[in-house]
């Protein structure tokens, strides 16, 4: 399993966990932990295990990219999907959807857990089904959506 740095530090951040904070309760040093973060450190499975359970997330929400998971003011996960996937999910382009993104056309939400103005977007259920009833976009013939 390889963890994404980025959603560690997203979900650690809306937890409001220092890096020490998360490391002690993982059972890791927190510099290995911020070496993991920026994706320099690739942890045996059983660390992954144990930041997934200090975060109190499933493994996948740190490791499976489609399951990006943020967390909200309540506290609760929401799955959040990158293009790719939200557009197979609509049967959908995944262009169409890249353009519809670039031209602020849909509702989305900004993965930029480092504050750089230039993230990704990802899209929730809640997005994806708004898109739908909205008609702002339509499935493509024979499409095999999830």
């Amino acid at each position: 399993m390889t963890p994404h740095g980025a959603a560690i530090r997203a979900i650690r951040d809306a937890r409001r966990l220092s890096l020490r904070q998360l490391a002690a309760a993982a059972g890791i040093a927190w510099t290995y932990l911020a070496q993991i973060e920026r994706g320099e450190k690739q942890p045996r499975d059983e660390v992954i295990a144990g930041i997934a359970r200090a975060l109190q997330v499933p493994v996948d929400a740190i490791t499976q990219e489609e399951f990006m998971t943020t967390v909200t003011e309540a506290d609760e996960g929401i799955l959040l999907y990158p293009i790719k996937i939200a557009a197979r999910k609509l049967g959908i382009s995944p262009s169409w959807l890249t353009k519809a993104v670039a031209a602020r056309a849909v509702e989305y939400t900004l993965f930029d857990p480092l504050k750089t103005g230039k993230g990704r977007a990802l899209f929730s259920d809640e997005q994806l089904h708004k898109m739908i009833a909205d008609s702002v976009c339509r499935p493509l013939t024979g499409s095999n959506a999830t």
